[in-house]
């Protein structure tokens, strides 16, 4: 049984892998290829539409130089401040 975020936290804890992605200019698919990750299962977790599993959310955030519980204080503050820093991703191959 894999572990999970809380479901009603998926969609800030998207909102801040999705800002780190963005600051190190990371696709989604290449994300999903560099990390063996499903990439649909990937863009429906950045999307808030599937909890991240706890050990690929700690692989994503070590993959992107931060340890996991920065990403969930990011989310928090996303959550917080009811903002979303981008549109969720889309499904496109790269």
């Amino acid at each position: 049984m894999q572990h999970r975020v809380v479901g009603s936290h998926s969609a800030a804890i998207g909102a801040a892998v999705r800002l780190l992605m963005a600051q190190q200019q990371l696709s989604t698919p290449e994300l999903a290829r560099q990390l063996s990750i499903d990439r649909t299962a990937l863009w429906r977790s950045l999307s808030g539409r599937r909890p991240f599993p706890l050990d690929e959310l700690a692989a994503i955030a070590n993959f992107l130089g931060r340890r996991a519980s920065e990403v969930l204080v990011m989310a928090e503050s996303i959550e917080e401040a009811g903002f979303s820093p981008c549109q969720p991703p889309t499904e496109s191959a790269s």
